[in-house]
């Protein structure tokens, strides 16, 4: 039987496996075949005993004595003063059986420590040295399992005392105690103690023992960040020459520096006078040279500091001394914001005038620490374009690679400054820009890429903010020229002038807004045509000459896709000269690249979805698909079996020298994944009409079932994703089929239920589909689909018993069946209300105006229907966002607030209804509202409503409903002529529009 890899739905036996603590297993994680010796089965003991529930004990005092109980302040179950835990003769206090519990699992679990404390000391007095060491590895999981003050307290102190006399060896494995449990030593009552013995062993005459003191100490810098007397050691022993002990004294005081002024002031001398000693070897002068990043205490420590690392960059000018300067300098200047425009001149004085490779890219990456901490500084644009210009080709290509990525991070807030100097350079930096955007080196041509999509977007963002400023100051000026018109003359000439001269700003704004629009325009055309021409030439020629450099550097995460998608996302105009390449060499690319590239176009197709559908590129795709998936899995099909039939035989069935590419598709690329960025650009394109759907669908199902009947190793779960990505979009027929092949592979009962529920949602959402595709003006034909859609709703409730089914404690449903209800709801409201609209045309026929007041009651009640329908979808989408430790996924939310916008736009469409068959009445409606105000209310309520949707949602339901609010705001509510036969006409869109799934439906899977 086939199984899914790597997942729970076909491996997982009843849902998550839980680990035993039989047969084998431990809490540990340790055989339960311990040794005689072992402490182990002491901690496996009392895990087991904690997860149980204490015994409660169940004092029952005499009825003679039974008094009315006083009432008494409990903190976290344990009573506290005033409070007894005995009944007393004469008024004492019964205790409850919350606090018995407590108590007697606190004795409990004394009871168990002291019983751990007394093996493990038997085992610390043993004369076997692995015994002891074994013995203080359980102090560690003692801590670990009972991190109370009283045991951290006992443990640590008895560790200090053993640690004073005791071999080098059992003093290591106290260190690793001390490392592992750094967090809870400050639990210590005597630390002072503790510390005075551990600093005893510094006086030794054993190297490796005062290095072992020094980590110990090392380990809890903040307890000895005021201990003077420590701090004398550690500076006697920087004049030790056991390399052991050296480390660790560099170990100490890099921990100190950090947190400790006081340290830090006394200490910088002496690492001064250490490095310049001529006896100290290079490597630890090195070393000891970090140590300045952390002297940022104070303002004449950090000048210190500074003046005694550039001092030293004259005396030792090496490579490695001057990199390790260089950084330690950046990062002493990124701890005072101060120091940094300093430090770029120093920076580019120093570092671009050295002819060294190594210092000019080490200058670089300082430059690039520092654009990221403070991009508007004072950065030497001009100086570093040159470095590009200027630099060889062959053999520095790492200066130019770092100089770009510096220009790529300043573009994103400089780009003003950018586009200056470039106009008074003759436009030699954008030049720059576009040469090097074409360079055979991937790298450097995805980074100029990136600049210029920087400049592009941020200068839009910045022109169209100067044009919303200066209209806003145009419109003020306008109400300050008709104020004046009702002042004094006097005043009118002043104010006049003032206005004239804002006028003129204004024009001056807008011109230069002009200059710069048409500037970007140019920009933008050139940087689409050198994207097209990056993608005929890099990874066409990496696919000819088999160059895997190129072809791993473009993935999903690629600089070179990003900037793509955060240009189209911008402006979607360069989609299609884009896509019209990556389709014309569908071909001639690898497909590990093509997944990438289509993975990058579902990315942009929301912002235009009629991308793919013009001049027959989807029936390209189509072949690519079908060659893919058809045609080559065919070859690999044969291999497949015949390896099978070899059972004896461990040849591998592709030649790794023998690498055949047919059309592009290589072998080894495709292995048996399917493409699913390739199904997601088709869904994204076609998710928004029920027919397309249908049309797609029939295409699309000989593939799949090709798949499904001839499954390779990993297939088989990619097609469950497939599925879901199929409900997600709309494609339920696609997902359904899926379902039907996986439902008979599964083991487990509860996966096989999860599937059942999975396959009855998309069946139901096929044929509800199927129903709503028919638009005839016929009525009783409308009348017969509607009628048969209500007939298929009851079913939802068969797919929550299965889901409900499958659901355990490990694994919550509750989302999944609130998001069914929720939609069977929405759906029988919406043909409700579309059959009741039928009625009332046929009273407006009738004219029969006595049942006016009976009417305005039932729109009323249908409009309180989805009022409450809406809150019911806020709560749920409220009760994910405040999930502990889930985040609610994008579309997820965005799903449901297009489902909340739904229904208050039927609230709305309904009150116009009532508003204006209320005109009759005196403006007063059924329920003695007042009409006028009912319209402001609703007017305001749906403003603010707007006012809130900050995210931008290509949902098909919330496109509709934008556009249908469109409507309503340009025709005016007074203006609807006919709103009865508007809500209709809207009722049969939401029903067309297809049925989407969020990710959470899946998540909890």
């Amino acid at each position: 039987m086939s199984k899914y890899k790597n997942s729970s739905l076909l491996n997982d036996q009843g849902g998550g496996r839980q680990p035993s603590l039989s047969s084998g297993s431990s809490v540990l994680g340790i055989s339960n075949q311990l040794p005689p010796n072992s402490l182990f089965h002491l901690f496996s003991t009392n895990n087991q005993q904690s997860t149980t529930t204490p015994t409660t004990v169940t004092i029952q005092p005499p009825s003679s004595i039974i008094s009315t109980p006083s009432p008494t302040a409990n903190i976290g179950g344990i009573p506290t003063t005033g409070s007894s835990s005995t009944s007393a003769v004469g008024g004492g206090t019964t205790p409850t059986n919350s606090n018995i519990v407590v108590i007697e699992s606190n004795k409990e679990d004394d009871k168990e420590c002291g019983t751990i404390l007394m093996e493990i000391n038997k085992g610390i007095r043993s004369g076997n040295l692995g015994e002891q060491i074994e013995s203080i590895l359980f102090f560690s999981h003692l801590i670990k399992f009972h991190p109370s003050p009283l045991i951290v307290n006992s443990v640590i102190t008895r560790l200090s005392d053993i640690f004073r006399n005791t071999s080098n060896t059992v003093k290591y494995r106290i260190l690793k105690v001390f490392q592992e449990c750094s967090s809870e030593i400050h639990k210590v009552s005597n630390i002072d103690e503790v510390l005075k013995r551990i600093h005893s062993v510094i006086l030794s005459n054993d190297p490796i023992a005062r290095s072992l003191s020094l980590r110990v100490l090392g380990s809890v810098p903040h307890l000895i960040a005021d201990k003077l007397y420590i701090h004398h050691s550690i500076r006697t022993c920087m004049q030790s020459h056991d390399q052991v002990e050296l480390e660790a004294t560099i170990f100490i005081m890099d921990k100190l520096c950090e947190i400790s002024p006081l340290f830090s002031d006394s200490i910088i001398e002496k690492i001064h006078t250490v490095i310049q000693n001529v006896e100290t070897p290079p490597i630890t002068k090195l070393k000891y040279t970090r140590l300045f990043r952390h002297m940022h205490h104070s303002h004449s420590i950090a000048t210190q500091s500074k003046e005694m690392l550039v001092g030293l960059l004259d005396l030792y000018p090496s490579v490695g001394f001057v990199s390790v300067i260089l950084d330690t300098l950046t990062n002493l200047s990124l701890k005072h914001i101060l120091y940094i425009d300093d430090h770029i001149k120093f920076l580019k004085n120093y570092g671009f005038s050295d002819s060294r490779v190594v210092v000019k890219v080490i200058a670089l990456k300082c430059l690039q620490k520092l654009a990221i901490i403070s991009p508007h500084s004072q950065f030497p644009i001009i100086e570093i374009f040159n470095i590009i210009r200027d630099t060889p080709s062959k053999s520095y290509r790492e200066i130019k690679y770092n100089a770009l990525l510096l220009i790529s991070i300043l573009s994103q807030s400089q780009y003003t400054k950018i586009l200056e100097l470039n106009q008074t350079n003759d436009n030699d930096l954008i030049d720059i820009l576009y040469q090097y955007s074409l360079d055979y080196d991937f790298k450097l041509s995805e980074l100029s890429i990136q600049t210029l999509v920087n400049i592009i977007v941020e200068s839009t963002d910045n022109n169209n903010n100067n044009n919303n400023n200066n209209n806003n100051n145009n419109n003020n000026n306008n109400n300050n020229n008709n104020n004046n018109n009702n002042n004094n003359n006097n005043n009118n000439n002043n104010n006049n002038n003032n206005n004239n001269n804002n006028n003129n700003n204004n024009n001056n704004n807008n011109n230069n807004n002009n200059n710069n629009n048409n500037l970007i325009e140019s920009i933008l055309n050139q940087t689409v045509n050198n994207i097209c021409v990056i993608l005929k030439t890099q990874f066409t020629t990496s696919t000819a000459n088999n160059n895997n450099e190129n072809k791993s550097s473009l993935n999903k995460t690629s600089i070179f896709l990003k900037s793509i998608i955060r240009l189209i996302k911008k402006d979607p105009k360069p989609l299609k000269p884009i896509t019209t390449t990556i389709i014309s060499l569908l071909n001639e690319i690898p497909y590990s690249i093509i997944k990438s590239l289509f993975h990058c176009l579902s990315m942009c197709i929301p912002m235009n979805k009629s991308v793919l559908n013009q001049n027959g590129w989807f029936k390209l795709i189509l072949d690519y698909l079908n060659n893919l998936i058809i045609k080559e899995n065919s070859v690999q099909l044969i291999n497949y079996n015949d390896a099978n039939s070899n059972s004896n035989s461990n040849k591998n069935i592709i030649n790794g020298n023998n690498r055949l590419i047919t059309n592009g598709i290589n072998k080894q690329d495709c292995k048996y994944s399917i493409p699913m960025s390739i199904f997601m650009c088709i869904y994204k394109t076609f998710d928004e009409n029920n027919q397309k759907i249908q049309e797609i669908t029939e295409q699309l199902l000989p593939l799949i079932q090709y798949i499904l009947e001839n499954p390779k190793p990993d297939q088989l779960w990619s097609c469950y994703n497939l599925a879901q990505l199929s409900q997600r979009h709309g494609f339920h027929k696609v997902a359904m089929v899926i379902y039907s092949t996986l439902i008979h592979k599964v083991e487990s009962e509860c996966n096989y239920l999860w599937l059942k529920g999975l396959l009855s949602i998309a069946t139901l959402e096929n044929e509800i589909s199927i129903f709503s595709i028919t638009t005839n003006k016929n009525k009783n034909t409308n009348i017969n689909n509607n009628s048969k859609i209500l007939n298929q709703l009851s079913n939802y409730h068969t797919s929550i018993v299965s889901l409900k089914a499958s659901s355990q404690q490990e694994r919550s449903l509750q989302f999944q069946e609130d998001f069914i209800l929720l939609h069977e709801k929405h759906l029988f409201n919406i043909l409700n209300l579309k059959s009741f609209l039928l009625e009332c045309n046929d009273d407006d026929d009738n004219n029969n105006n006595s049942c006016n007041e009976i009417l305005l009651k039932r729109f009323l009640s249908k409009s309180l229907i989805f009022r409450q329908l809406e809150q019911k979808y806020q709560l749920l989408l409220t009760i994910q966002s405040k999930s502990i430790n889930y985040t609610v996924p994008l579309d997820t939310k965005q799903i449901l607030e297009s489902f909340i916008f739904s229904c208050s736009l039927i609230v709305k469409l309904i009150d116009l209804i009532v508003i204006n068959k209320s005109i009759n009445n005196n403006n007063i409606n059924a329920n003695g509202i007042n009409i006028h105000q009912q319209k402001q209310e609703q007017e305001q309520r749906y403003k603010q409503q707007s006012q809130n949707q900050e995210l931008v949602n290509y949902f098909p339901l919330f496109k509709y409903c934008e556009f249908v609010q469109k409507k309503i705001n340009q025709q005016h509510s007074s203006t609807i002529t006919n709103p009865i036969s508007f809500l209709n006409q809207v009722l049969n869109g939401l029903i067309k529009i297809p049925m989407v799934y969020p990710s959470s439906f899946y998540s909890k899977f």
